[in-house]
């Protein structure tokens, strides 16, 4: 939303407005803002981006392919193919 709509999405009441226009339930929005889980995954994932070289979004992890960017669907298709057809 921060491109299309020009709305700061690194800004908490900007994301809370924008998970209650998508309807997710107001403690789901809060629990992810105060719960120690969610703070946990947020860690494990960013140690996963950081091992596979992510440093923006979207970035595509496929197989052992990296793919950084808004890339055409056919991109994504043809590096899945590849994946199967090397891994069956």
């Amino acid at each position: 939303d921060y491109f299309s709509l020009a709305k700061n999405i690194g800004d908490e009441e900007v994301l809370r407005q924008l998970s209650n226009d998508s309807g997710i339930p107001e403690e789901i929005v809060e629990g992810a803002w105060t719960h120690k889980k969610f703070e946990a995954r947020l860690k494990l994932n960013y140690q996963a981006a950081q091992k596979f070289g992510v440093s923006g979004t979207p970035t595509f992890i496929i197989g052992d392919q990296v793919i950084s960017g808004a890339v055409p669907y056919q991109q994504l298709v043809r590096a899945a193919e590849e994946t199967r057809n090397r891994y069956g």
